[in-house]
């Protein structure tokens, strides 16, 4: 991936509007910001697919974003539709008869909230806290290869 490079803007619109239905922000959580890392985060990982995957994964997400048409909710992009009627979207999407419509949404999803977890302030919300996890597994290592050495 050249580091140059982004998604498109409508492709980045459409990510930081399903940030806002896949991962609420709790009224204490101050997430200013974060749309701007989860697509520069998102943006690495589908640049960096193969270019049939990258394509076809961004006629997928420009396909949502015009569905709305397919769909009765008239001519108008999804992320121009107003908070209700997005989730109403959402929810047909979710509940569609075509499996491919339903995981395509869930592997969206999916990439947003791993993206969303690289988020340090999400870790320290959620009690999530590595550092101390990782030291305390090389002082388990170095135990039992001391023990070993005996």
């Amino acid at each position: 991936m050249h580091p140059e490079k982004s998604l498109p803007k409508d492709v980045q619109k459409l990510f930081s509007v399903l940030l806002q239905h896949f991962i609420p922000p709790p009224p204490d959580l101050n997430l200013d910001g974060i749309e701007r890392s989860i697509n520069h985060i998102l943006a690495r990982y589908i640049l960096a697919l193969s270019p049939l995957l990258r394509y076809g994964l961004l006629i997928l997400l420009k396909f949502f974003e015009w569905g709305p048409f397919f769909f009765g909710f008239g001519l108008i992009r999804f992320s121009n539709l107003n908070f209700n009627l997005q989730l109403k979207y959402i929810d047909k999407w979710n509940h569609s008869r075509v499996n491919q419509l339903r995981e395509f949404l869930n592997g969206v999803r999916g990439m947003i909230m791993a993206a969303a977890m690289m988020d340090k302030r999400i870790w320290e919300y959620v009690g999530y806290a590595p550092e101390e996890h990782i030291h305390e597994k090389i002082k388990q290592h170095e135990q039992l290869m001391s023990s070993m050495e005996v």
